[in-house]
């Protein structure tokens, strides 16, 4: 069904933005490589990924079509893809510019997960020769596995461009459903020297609710050294945020390859497509999870600062529910010999739901629920 949906609105976005025959500039590429990335708190893995990417441009007119598969061990797979396309109204008052854009994305894995996300927006941009601006909102919908949920977003953001390269600045306060509530901001820089293209991005996420999840922060760097005019050495390392709209955790990851395209594009340096290859499922019930080792036990700690009880359960537990102990500052605890390696664990607040603290890779279990994937070492 969601990719029944989000097949559906690509074919509508490319219809509405290139209603003629495409009489556009076209550029391809092909990435293909090796990466390794750790999902949240989690362990790395390694993965072989290859990476489309085809754009349409026209003046004032754009359709991206961006795709990732990534092959990992034990004949695990999945896939992603992303469609971007933007259309500006002719210029108004000299130098104003209105914007459509829309965009559809998803992910499917091997064991039947899915998510998805269509959103659309609309923006004034000020562009000036060296220097603009804009502001705008987004409205739109995504599934994270296991519910479709409704999200918006108000932005505002600035770029100026010199013989250096560009830099873009873009702050913009979110809503997902009901309960989510933070605001975003990212840095990027883009410059080109010769055969080097490189891209640089940082950024920052701070929570107004819930209120006491800590600010998180992200970023990274690519870049793609050209041996020719068709053909490529790219790099990439850092970071990305979790999406708590499609459900999918954050990740630090490293990956090197080769880019076959059919000629040079500034927007191979975007940084859109830092998406995870798992899926999380399902909202965190809890904020802040951190593990350290003292001898032979793990002391695990959460952050639930109106909570009266807490409880776990872990295959280090054999599945029956232990109360944690509170301590300072909303942070609850447990103290457990567990061996080194990869576990699995749920989490109940108040005789709630069982669920996932904030931050943990999530997947599904053998009944179809949802369990935290945490790392322990040695």
């Amino acid at each position: 069904m969601i990719l029944l949906q989000v097949r559906r609105t690509l074919l509508a976005l490319a219809c509405s933005i290139f209603p003629l025959p495409l009489a556009a500039q076209v550029t391809a590429s092909l990435d293909a490589g090796a990466s390794r990335t750790t999902y949240a708190d989690g362990a790395g893995l390694n993965a072989f990924i290859a990476s489309p990417h085809v754009e349409f441009n026209r003046p004032w007119q754009s359709l991206t079509l961006d795709g990732s598969f990534a092959e990992f061990g034990d004949a695990a797979w999945s896939t992603q893809g992303q469609l971007r396309g933007s259309v500006f109204t002719p210029a108004f008052a000299r130098r104003f510019r209105a914007e459509l854009l829309g965009r559809a994305a998803g992910t499917a894995h091997q064991d039947g997960a899915q998510s998805g996300e269509l959103e659309g927006h609309a923006r004034l941009h000020l562009i000036g020769s060296h220097a603009g601006a804009w502001a705008g909102a987004g409205a739109g919908r995504a599934f994270n596995g296991i519910e479709w949920g409704s999200e918006w977003n108000i932005e505002a953001g600035a770029w100026m461009s010199s013989s250096l390269g560009t830099v873009s600045l873009v702050v913009t306060p979110r809503a997902i459903g009901s309960d989510l509530r933070f605001v975003e901001g990212e840095l990027v820089t883009r410059t080109v020297r010769g055969p080097l293209e490189l891209a640089l991005f940082g950024g920052g996420r701070h929570w107004t609710r819930p209120s006491d999840v800590s600010t998180s922060l992200w970023g990274g760097v690519n870049a793609a050294l050209w041996l020719n005019d068709h053909v490529a050495i790219t790099a990439a390392g850092g970071g990305y945020p979790d999406d708590y709209g499609q459900g999918l955790p954050r990740g630090r990851y490293l990956t090197a390859g080769v880019r076959i395209a059919t000629g040079r594009s500034a927007a191979d340096l975007r940084p859109d497509l830092r998406r995870p290859e798992l899926p999380q499922l399902g909202q965190p019930v809890t904020s802040d999870f951190r593990t350290r080792r003292v001898d032979d036990d793990v002391i695990l700690e959460l952050r639930a600062p109106r909570a009266r009880a807490v409880e776990m359960m872990a295959d280090f537990t054999d599945w029956t529910p232990v109360s944690l102990v509170a301590g300072e500052h909303g942070w609850w605890s447990l103290r457990v010999p567990v061996a080194a390696g990869v576990h699995r664990i749920n989490v109940r607040v108040d005789g709630g739901a069982w669920g996932v603290p904030s931050g943990v890779t999530t997947v599904r279990d053998d009944f179809g629920g949802t369990v935290g994937l945490i790392a322990v070492g040695p």
